[in-house]
């Protein structure tokens, strides 16, 4: 199953001629504020700080892993995450590989899972390609 994000061009070409969007991606925003900013903190949660710099390090990290296992453009990828660092470093590094991230709750059990998994046909493994 496969869906498609319509965009009206004149509703597009508005948000472009604002400045609201660009032709960046945000791994690009990303590295360019690592640069001006590697110690300035980003993200923090109840166990751990992140700095600019080590978010795009550990993004890097988790992208080549996910190549490594197999996961790349246009895989759907579940991620069932709590609030933590985790998730941005997985998400973001799911889009540096141009894989989709399918996000869930993490208070989903089994059952709503399986569903999920199989309506999204989201990767198990290797032997999925």
């Amino acid at each position: 199953m496969r869906f498609d994000t319509v965009m009206k061009p004149e509703l597009a070409r508005s948000y472009v001629e604002r400045g609201l969007w660009t032709n960046e991606t945000f791994f690009e925003i990303l590295e360019a504020r690592a640069r001006e900013h590697p110690d300035r903190e980003v993200f923090a949660d109840a166990k751990e700080r992140i700095t600019y710099g080590e978010l795009k390090t550990r993004i890097e990290k988790c992208a080549a892993f996910l190549l490594r296992i197999g996961i790349g453009r246009g895989d759907v990828v579940t991620i069932q995450l709590p609030n933590r660092i985790a998730f941005p470093v997985v998400f973001f590094a799911l889009e540096l590989v141009g894989a989709i991230a399918n996000k869930v709750n993490p208070d989903f059990r089994v059952r709503e899972l399986d569903y999920i998994l199989r309506f999204s046909g989201s990767f198990v493994g290797v032997e999925d390609k």
